[in-house]
């Protein structure tokens, strides 16, 4: 981290930075499609829980294994969690905040990815301009109230983007 981090010029750094956002972005796009396929979940299930489960998400639209993901770029802590026998890292900060909102809200949208306009701007010019805004919001500061006069004064604004994948274009002949 740190101490590499300080050897790399501004220019590098933000070159890291892109290539890193761009990695992100296509990791969830290949886990999307892979959970699109629905045999690769079922084929290792027997017979009656298999039934069980198709009949329980039967008036469901979709394949079986939907997730969303949220995808934001900021600083967080690294830390250690669990027992003698087993630790795990885990990850803390406002900036880890916002991406499980970002996560939580793929729901409310529709959508299997949504992404902060601060994730976005790291991206590659040609991936984010294949990038279809979705919406903005506004965060109010916890001082502020619904009463004031000009409630984008105290408030910031963050941009929602997506990346539309048409899984079954994929697979349809040319």
């Amino acid at each position: 981290g740190d101490p590499f981090s300080s050897m790399m010029g501004r220019t590098e750094q933000l070159s890291a930075k892109r290539n890193q956002a761009d990695k992100a972005l296509l990791s969830v796009v290949k886990i999307c499609i892979a959970l699109y396929y629905d045999k690769f979940v079922l084929e290792n299930m027997s017979e009656e829980p298999q039934k069980r489960l198709l009949a329980k998400i039967a008036d469901r639209k979709g394949p079986v294994v939907q997730m969303g993901f949220g995808l934001h770029a900021g600083k967080a802590v690294q830390g250690a969690i669990g027992s003698q026998r087993k630790l795990d890292a885990t990850y803390v900060g406002e900036h880890v905040e916002m991406a499980e909102y970002l996560e939580s809200s793929t729901k409310k949208f529709g959508l299997k990815m949504l992404m902060s306009d601060a994730f976005h701007k790291l991206l590659h010019p040609s991936n984010r301009r294949r990038c279809r805004k979705v919406d903005q919001i506004m965060f109010l500061d916890d001082e502020a109230s619904e009463t004031d006069e000009d409630p984008f004064a105290t408030g910031e604004v963050m941009e929602l983007f997506t990346f539309d994948i048409d899984v079954d274009a994929l697979w349809k002949p040319t």
